[in-house]
């Protein structure tokens, strides 16, 4: 089962996306960057189950949430960039 990661510049921006999520009833927690997909030092992600990727995704561009990137995650630990 997949993982997906929306990426954010800051905690500030992923505290903002994670209560947009649960406002839309979106389980999610927030995350560090693993070193592999952090574009600059330490970013933030918020992290939601495969279940919860499209209602997400959805979410956070009604509300103008400004994510990086997407990554989904696999099993194994094996991140893949989902779209800029």
């Amino acid at each position: 089962m997949f993982k997906y990661i929306f990426t954010f510049q800051s905690l500030t921006g992923a505290q903002r996306g994670l209560r947009i999520l649960s406002r839309a009833g979106i389980a999610g927690d927030i995350v560090r960057q693993h070193r592999s997909i952090a574009k600059t030092g330490c970013g933030y992600g918020i992290r939601v189950s495969e279940r919860w990727y499209s209602p997400a995704r959805e979410a956070l561009k009604r509300a103008g949430a400004s994510y990086q990137m997407i990554y989904s995650v696999d099993g194994a630990g094996n991140y893949r960039q989902v779209e800029p």
